[in-house]
Parts: C-alpha cells; sequence; structure tokens
C-alpha cells in the first residue's frame, strides 16, 4: 500500500496545505503550512492507524518529505552480529 501524503504547496497568496486534491487550508507563510500539515497527518494517523506523510514542494518543483507516520514493523528485530575476535 503507497502511502498517502499531505501536499503542502506555493499558492498564489501564501501556501497551500492539500490531501488528495481537498484543500485543508490556506496560509500566509510556509512553516504555518508545514505545521498545519504536520498536524492533520498525526490526527489522522491517531485516527484511521494509516501511514500518512507529508511532503513540501517547492517553487522549482522539488518535492522534500518533511515527515511520515507509520506502524512500526511487526518483524522481530534481529539480533546484533558478532564479529570474531571480538569482546562482547
Amino acid at each position: 500500500m503507497q502511502d498517502r501524503m499531505i501536499l503542502v504547496e506555493p499558492a498564489e497568496q501564501g501556501w497551500s496545505v492539500t490531501f488528495e486534491g481537498q484543500q485543508l487550508s490556506a496560509l500566509p507563510t510556509r512553516s504555518q503550512a508545514v505545521e498545519s500539515a504536520t498536524g492533520h497527518a498525526g490526527d489522522r494517523f491517531a485516527i484511521t492507524g494509516e501511514p500518512i506523510g507529508v511532503v513540501l514542494r517547492l517553487a522549482c518543483g522539488s518535492e522534500v518529505l518533511i515527515c511520515q507516520h507509520e506502524r512500526p514493523s511487526t518483524e522481530p528485530a534481529s539480533a546484533p552480529t558478532r564479529v570474531p575476535g571480538q569482546a562482547g
């Protein structure tokens, strides 16, 4: 399953926060928009348990992953590997 992403991107005036094509908020500064998006992502993850992240799209078109919420792996962690000759 591909993670869903909340998108923060420049708008005509300020910054837009959208999820699946629906505008969640429009804010005057990038930092306010990122804060709003991370809050929406955290709330959605707490309610649904579905993986979700926040992506910041820059004016040049590049995208940066800001945060990601996901369930911890259910696979057991592997034991540390011992190197022969080392005390441990």
